[in-house]
């Protein structure tokens, strides 16, 4: 699969800037934008929390185009976590977009703040079913909010999510 639809939803949202990706997508994105797109390719990416951590800085992107995580990590309390979601924490990047290729993380900067406000998925995401179902089960957030920001998700990611929630 490729991030098409992802890419005709930045053109389609007017998102505009640097955007920060790994090899696995950023050439696609490259090629596809006909060079219109400026992207920051790093082969680091999978090792980029390690990175963070260590030199305290990350790459100064205003957007992120990630491929949909093909397993779950462990996170806190034991709930498997998505690496996106450990990749891109809540508090500097926002989930704007996901379908079964790709999700697309909004940097929390000024410029974004309209973006955001009117697109972010802030409970909905399907690259982190069991954290989302578990959320929910436990009543912390309401299975109405998540199911209408499911109404924005493309692709059978985002149905088997809706499908886990009690």
């Amino acid at each position: 699969q490729t991030p098409r639809e992802a890419l005709e939803f930045l053109d389609r949202e007017a998102v505009t800037g640097t955007l920060f990706n790994d090899y696995a997508l950023g050439g696609f994105v490259a090629w596809q934008s006909g060079g219109r797109r400026p992207v920051f390719m790093d082969g680091r990416y999978l090792f980029q929390d390690l990175l963070v951590a260590s030199q305290g800085a990350e790459p100064d992107a205003d957007y992120a185009l990630a491929a949909f995580p093909k397993a779950a990590l462990p996170g806190p309390g034991g709930l498997p976590r998505s690496p996106n979601a450990l990749r891109f924490p809540k508090e500097r990047w926002a989930l704007a977009w996901s379908d079964d290729a790709a999700q697309v993380f909004l940097r929390r900067r000024p410029r974004n703040e309209a973006l955001i406000a009117r697109l972010e998925l802030r409970q909905a995401d399907p690259a982190d079913p069991d954290f989302v179902a578990a959320q929910v089960r436990s009543g912390v957030w309401k299975r109405e909010t998540v199911l209408a920001e499911l109404s924005r998700v493309t692709g059978a990611a985002g149905k088997a999510l809706g499908a886990l929630l009690p």
